[in-house]
């Protein structure tokens, strides 16, 4: 028998807060008091130095003023994220798309195999792997679509800089096309001049 953690038992114990009792559910857990019995077995058998831990972390955790579920990652991190995901649904409902609350999860979390960061282990539909190759390909998609977008820009920039290159080199030549008629003429008329002296 796998010995259970203080969180597996409490899944089955009833939880007071602001609403009254509740009773917390566990996907694919036996919630029969035989199981029940079992597990609390598990709690009776532990050590006195597991047991003065456990009391002592449930005071530590009862002086928290602020609940940090998030792990290592920091509030501004986890507020980042979330400000993200907002950002993501709010793009993908005004491109008209419709993409699922796990969806965007996976698309800002990521994915591992039959686990979706910040859902767990009880969300697994996004966490195939064709669904996961198909969101990066889509992701890889929309940004050689940019890219293709962008370098179509840069040419066009290139082009319009070449025709505009070439007019003014074309102006050029007619204005000392221009000069150099207006100096000739000039010459002719000197020369005219100084032979009539």
């Amino acid at each position: 028998m796998i010995p259970l953690t203080r969180n597996d038992v409490e899944a089955y114990v009833p939880v007071t807060d602001e609403n009254g009792p509740q009773q917390r559910e566990v996907e694919g857990r036996d919630d029969s008091s035989e199981s029940f019995s079992e597990d609390c077995s598990d709690l009776k058998n532990m050590t006195p130095r597991t047991k003065r831990r456990s009391v002592i972390n449930k005071e530590n955790r009862a002086k928290l003023k602020i609940v940090h579920t998030s792990g290592a990652r920091s509030f501004q991190r986890a507020r980042a994220l979330l400000e993200k995901m907002e950002a993501l649904q709010l793009q993908h409902e005004l491109e008209g798309k419709s993409y699922t609350e796990v969806e965007i999860f996976a698309e800002v979390l990521g994915t591992k195999a039959g686990f979706v960061q910040g859902l767990g282990r009880s969300v697994r539909s996004v966490g195939s792997s064709s669904s996961a190759a198909s969101v990066d390909l889509s992701r890889r998609l929309e940004e050689a679509r940019l890219e293709i977008e962008e370098m179509r820009a840069r040419q066009m920039e290139y082009e319009a800089l070449l025709v505009k290159r070439s007019d003014m080199k074309q102006t050029m030549q007619e204005h000392l096309q221009m000069i150099e008629e207006q100096q000739r003429k000039k010459n002719e008329e000197l020369m005219q001049m100084m032979r009539c002296r």
